[in-house]
């Protein structure tokens, strides 16, 4: 007789240490933001995006003047973009500001509800609230500033990041087909009002390309960092490996009769 069959969790979702194939009960699965084969390469790379932030933030502590990257990122902007394109992408690019984004925000912990999960409406409510709130602490620190304006790091691309990379974490889940079809639509749509924003912004001088760079690493980091810290707070030892997990429990748990079995061996 064939074994009854355990449905597959969906990849990335959970993370699943159960007992071995001879002991009776449901299989334990943990839903978890980040899938524990991507947590250390996420984790390398928002600490890459930290440092980043870091070099640009001492590199241009104080400055007015843009650098040479920043001229030829407007240069190269103004020649590909005409005029009237790039007043339609600044208004896009206004999806940006505080009230936009914070009604995102909103709709997105929305899509995090309705996944049935704590840590995805979590993971929207403090993430990229988190992450604007850092970027505006930051820019009088580094004292950059543009049309005497502070401008490093970027605080709408901070926002659109932030928003951008929580829309992706949900997605990628896949929990149902309305979550999925919802946070698609969020991550796409959020995906071009932040390439529009950036490229009105730089094409119109109100921010210079590495505040934009900037602005779009503290986003990401920061939004990795609490996805990370709340899989760790539900108990997600992601230090240690999956396949070592589940041997240590297939090893250590004790096979158990059920009475189906008892009945098959008389």
């Amino acid at each position: 007789m064939k074994a009854d069959r355990v449905p597959r969790a969906d990849v990335g979702e959970e993370e699943r240490a159960g007992p071995s194939p001879n002991a009776a009960g449901p299989v334990v699965r943990r839903s978890v933001l980040i899938a524990p084969p991507l947590r250390w390469p996420l984790a390398l790379v928002a600490g890459a995006c930290l440092l980043v932030l870091v070099a640009l933030s001492v590199r241009y502590a104080g400055h007015t003047e843009p650098s040479a990257l920043d001229l030829a990122a407007q240069r190269w902007l103004r020649a590909h973009i005409a005029d009237q394109h790039i007043g339609a992408l600044h208004e896009i690019g206004e999806l940006g500001n505080h009230r936009p984004a914070l009604a995102a925000t909103a709709l997105i912990c929305g899509i995090g509800y309705l996944s049935g999960r704590w840590k995805q409406l979590l993971l929207p409510a403090i993430g990229p609230p988190a992450a604007i709130v850092l970027s505006q602490l930051l820019k009088p620190l580094i004292g950059r500033t543009i049309n005497d304006y502070w401008a490093l790091p970027s605080g709408h691309t901070t926002a659109l990041v932030a928003l951008l990379t929580t829309a992706g974490v949900i997605w990628f889940h896949r929990t149902s087909i309305t979550v999925t079809v919802l946070s698609g639509l969020a991550f796409f749509g959020l995906g071009c009002v932040t390439t529009a924003m950036a490229t009105s912004m730089t094409s119109l001088n109100l921010h210079y390309a590495t505040d934009i760079v900037a602005g779009g690493c503290l986003g990401f980091a920061v939004v990795v960092a609490v996805a990370l810290a709340l899989d760790h707070l539900d108990g997600n030892r992601w230090r240690v490996p999956l396949r070592f997990a589940r041997r240590t429990t297939s090893r250590n748990s004790t096979p158990t009769c059920t009475a189906k079995h008892r009945g098959a061996t008389k």
